[in-house]
């Protein structure tokens, strides 16, 4: 079956062995589009299935003749979406973990005092 074949058996009659199809068609062009685009290969994966949930989401919008374009295109512009988010985690962590020096240096004794308890509170005991 050509790929607007199948977009459309999936888009309209909700036929996984057609998406199934275009995955193992195209999973390794998007892999390798995502690799490119981010710094490790666990977040490749991850933007590798994040294309295909978008397809699967849109496919009745996809057309079949430009499939291969719009994967391309959708892994560069979630990798990019991936990559800003994993900055921005990593500036959030950092700021906290300046954070949680400053209160150490402030007062260590008061902080190695709590901290114990700090973690009985989010921890419930059984």
């Amino acid at each position: 079956m050509t790929d607007n074949e199948l977009l459309q058996a999936f888009a309209h009659r909700q036929d996984q062995g057609a998406f199934r199809q275009l995955v193992e068609r195209y999973a390794d062009l998007v892999y390798s589009a995502a690799v490119r685009q981010v710094p490790n290969h666990a977040m490749a994966e991850d933007v590798t299935q994040a294309v295909f949930i978008v397809l699967a989401r849109r496919a009745n919008r996809v057309n079949g003749a430009t499939l291969t374009g719009w994967l391309i295109k959708c892994a560069r512009l979630t990798a990019l979406d991936a990559y800003r988010g994993e900055r921005r985690r990593r500036a959030h962590e950092q700021k906290a973990a300046a954070m949680q020096s400053e209160i150490r240096a402030r007062e260590p004794a008061e902080w190695n005092r709590l901290s114990p308890m700090v973690d009985d509170f989010l921890v419930p005991r059984r």
